[in-house]
């Protein structure tokens, strides 16, 4: 691939950050990128090095003069000259000073590589191996620069959701400051595209490494790339989806998208109950996009009415096997009125293998229908599902009440516990793994929301694919199905 496009293996890792030894092979689309800088040395090139000490600008041993720009290190700029910091150094004795400081717009002595009259060959590596050069070793951070832009001032419940969301982000920064962890935060409040050029203006921003926020689909595409242009992370915690996915290697989208969450939610049902007797009940009500898939899908069931008495419900049962149940709306009406026939015919007939499967939304209902869930044995689908039970709730509902004088907002889901998990993700992905954080797995135990970050191309964006079953067990406990 190399030799083919001219290019080094090292061109072609950062132009498609999810690229690896392990899924470059035959099929794999990767974007390849318009170079001009010079290349690597091709297969079996002999290297004849100078033998007489070369002349640089104006009889100078300077071979040209770098501008600094920002964010740059002595030690990226050796790197992009190949050099060592001991030969950038060297030639810049100023930087050898007590107390100086790399600044933005100094001029730097470029030297030119030290004689060598050593003739070598250099094989062609392996696939692996050109990936293990490439590799770049995690730096993690002690000081995280982080910006929320989100819409504070906006009326009625939007306003309390970003307040509690960034109160949330607030207490993970708290947690972690215990770590040893310092954090710079700056918060900007947006309400139209004047006021977000205003917020992209600030000089601080540009030094930023990573962004929450904000929620406008426009604002969204144009923070997106101002970040990829500095280099920061940009997290999307409430919009569904983004062109920005697609070309942003930096670029989070925490939602799952509709279409996500349904193919999730299908392989889900697929294999929890693999060669059930699976039916899909029509309701009449606005059908739930799983639903919709599921009659698409070549997964085996059978769609029939939505029975209005337990007579009617029976005759659609087998006996012989497990009989799994869809509504095919959410809403609560529906729920309601066949709630009732289906608890009736499980007590009639407690010998019959017969469950209920819904969506996200009957989350909402379970402050009034718990109960039901237990005796029905309830599935549900959903992206996200609170931990009621556990010391670590607790302790951030007693948080929050300390540091803003009232209980916890009891909405669901929960913004504030949003917030925290959002923030214990990322900034303790940056903790661990600096700017380089880009991984696909949950490291953390989060409180509501689980990310599973997938890249949705090896050049693209990360989007998550978290998708669970929440079973209501008729014991009373609550196990949460997943798939890897």
């Amino acid at each position: 691939m190399t030799q083919i496009y001219g290019i080094s293996a090292q061109q072609i890792c950062d132009a498609n950050p999810g690229l690896s030894a392990e899924n470059f092979k035959a099929g794999t689309v990767i974007l390849i990128p318009d170079v001009t800088e010079p290349q690597e040395i091709a297969k079996n090139d002999t290297i004849v090095t100078q033998t007489e000490e070369p002349k640089g600008l104006a009889g100078s041993p300077c071979r040209e003069m770098h501008k600094v720009k920002k964010k740059e290190t002595l030690f990226s700029i050796s790197q992009k000259y190949g050099l060592t910091m001991e030969q950038l150094q060297a030639a810049n004795p100023e930087t050898r000073q007590e107390g100086y400081a790399l600044k933005k717009g100094d001029v730097l002595c470029i030297p030119f590589p030290p004689v060598d009259t050593v003739k070598k060959v250099v094989e062609e590596p392996t696939d692996t191996q050109l990936f293990e050069q490439t590799k770049k070793i995690p730096q993690g951070m002690n000081i995280i620069r982080m910006s929320v832009i989100l819409p504070f001032k906006a009326k009625g419940a939007t306003q309390a959701k970003m307040i509690d969301f960034y109160r949330g982000l607030l207490m993970a920064v708290d947690s972690l400051k215990r770590t040893g962890t310092s954090f710079e935060i700056s918060a900007y409040t947006v309400e139209d595209g004047a006021s977000l050029t205003k917020i992209l203006q600030q000089e601080e921003l540009a030094r930023t490494n990573i962004i929450f926020g904000p929620v406008d689909s426009a604002q969204i595409a144009t923070v997106s790339r101002y970040a990829k242009e500095h280099d920061i992370i940009h997290v999307n915690p409430f919009y569904r989806w983004s062109l920005e996915t697609e070309n942003n290697p930096k670029f989070f989208v925490l939602n799952p998208p509709t279409r996500i969450q349904d193919t999730e939610a299908l392989r889900l049902l697929g294999t929890a109950f693999n060669g059930s007797n699976i039916i899909l009940l029509e309701t009449g009500a606005r059908t739930n996009s799983i639903a919709t898939h599921l009659k698409s899908d070549s997964l085996p069931h059978q769609t029939v009415e939505m029975p209005r008495t337990e007579k009617a419900l029976v005759e659609l049962i087998d006996p012989s096997r497990r009989n799994v149940l869809m509504l095919s709306s959410a809403d609560i009406k529906s729920l309601n009125v066949f709630m009732p026939i289906y608890l009736s015919m499980r007590r009639n007939h407690p010998e019959w293998n017969i469950c209920l499967v819904g969506y996200s939304e009957w989350q909402t209902y379970a402050g009034t229908l718990l109960e039901d869930y237990y005796k029905g044995d309830i599935y549900i689908f959903t992206p996200f599902f609170l931990k009621r039970e556990g010391v670590t709730l607790k302790n951030l509902e007693t948080t929050y009440l300390n540091h803003f004088g009232k209980p916890m907002p009891t909405g669901y889901p929960r913004m504030t516990v949003y917030g925290y998990d959002c923030g214990m993700h990322f900034l303790t992905g940056m903790k661990r793994w600096g700017m380089d954080f880009d991984e696909e797995s949950e490291f953390t135990m989060p409180l509501q929301h689980t990310f599973r970050m997938k890249r949705i191309s090896n050049w693209g964006g990360l989007q998550n694919h978290f998708m669970q079953l929440i079973h209501y067990k008729t014991s009373h406990d609550i196990e949460s199905i997943t798939l890897p």
